[in-house]
């Protein structure tokens, strides 16, 4: 019959198939979780830095808003209104930093922007007019951020891209900037990309210890998601999960090595959900980068699956005996000859007493 994977009987028998790739097979119990708890995954022991992101840098397409400020009037920047307002200082109108990495500025000329730092845009500009102008001073802010985004998708609240903020935030931070898990924290997995690197880890991890609530940087992607299972179809006793594990993971859950090359060895973990206390296990039974997670249908759907199937070869065999028999009935009331009429239903013909034309 169609399915989505291999069936719970193909799972347990593959290991004794010859022609297979070997894997081991380890039902998961209390000492299994408790070796398998001492490897868990975590964000900070994937992305090792924890020290704060970098510094912002302007980037093309940025949208900046310049303030220069002066000593005393008289300058190159006299603002209209100089003599009803205090201060001597005047906003140039926001402008994007252009395909080349740059930003305009009225007497100051070209100002390299892209790869710097707000501070460092700043101290470019002073440098550039404080041959010209009156002790200049100026101010740099962003009107919009276009380059260093962060992108926080899957099962929140807002999926979308959000500016990084100046001032560091982390994971959480920014999930909750784009509307907070769209469902219930202990079901939810986070998948954190940065420059090629994934590492995942569960939701909880995040809160219940705070080391790996790491710092997000400017350009990364954090998913969120779910595993849920269709309880129509699904067998709860029969969820497994696919993992390479070390030579010495493998080991010290007991298994034979030896028919394995290499230092990965495949496992499959079965885990029961039918017994209750499985629950308790799963909740300590972390996932990780690369797991595949395949609950397989249940005897019952795979039974419903046949039935259909059968059904299915009954009314292709009916429907052209259907047709001959409406074909030759509907011939003969038109010639007005007394028939007897079939009626099909199911595999069963019902046939009624002789019309009269």
């Amino acid at each position: 019959m169609p399915t989505s994977g291999p069936v719970s009987w193909d799972v347990w028998a593959g290991q004794h198939d010859p022609k297979n790739l070997p894997y081991a097979f380890v039902r998961v119990t209390p000492k299994v979780a408790n070796v398998l708890s001492k490897a868990n995954p975590r964000l900070v022991t994937e992305f090792q830095d924890r020290s704060r992101p970098q510094d912002i840098r302007f980037g093309i397409g940025d949208i900046l808003s310049v303030t220069i400020f002066e000593a005393t009037s008289g300058g190159l920047f006299i603002p209209a209104e100089g003599s009803v307002r205090p201060g001597n200082f005047i906003t140039i109108p926001a402008q994007a930093v252009d395909i080349y990495g740059n930003v305009s500025i009225p007497y100051a000329g070209t100002i390299r922007a892209r790869g710097r730092t707000q501070v460092e845009v700043q101290q470019a500009i002073v440098d550039a007019l404080k041959d010209r102008a009156i002790e200049p001073q100026v101010v740099v802010s962003t009107v919009e951020q276009r380059t260093s985004l962060i992108t926080v998708v899957g099962d929140v609240g807002r999926p979308s891209r959000i500016p990084a903020q100046l001032a560091p935030e982390r994971i959480l931070d920014a999930i909750t900037r784009a509307g907070g898990p769209a469902g219930p924290g202990p079901d939810e997995w986070i998948l954190l990309e940065r420059n090629g690197r994934r590492a995942l880890a569960p939701f909880g991890a995040l809160v219940y210890e705070p080391a790996n609530n790491i710092w997000v940087h400017p350009n990364d992607t954090i998913y969120l998601y779910r595993e849920r299972l269709s309880d129509a179809i699904a067998d709860p006793a029969s969820v497994f999960l696919y993992r390479g594990e070390t030579r010495e993971v493998a080991q010290a859950l007991g298994i034979d090595c030896s028919p394995f090359d290499g230092p990965i060895i495949p496992v499959i973990y079965n885990l029961n959900l039918r017994n209750p206390g499985s629950y308790f296990l799963a909740s300590t039974f972390e996932m990780r980068n690369k797991d595949v997670i395949q609950v397989t249908n249940s005897v019952s759907s795979e039974a419903t699956k046949f039935l259909t199937y059968l059904r299915t070869i009954n009314s292709t065999l009916n429907d052209p005996i259907s047709s001959a028999i409406n074909g030759y009935t509907l011939k003969n009331l038109l010639k007005g000859v007394p028939t007897t009429t079939a009626v099909i239903t199911g595999s069963t013909p019902i046939v009624t007493a002789p019309v009269s034309p």
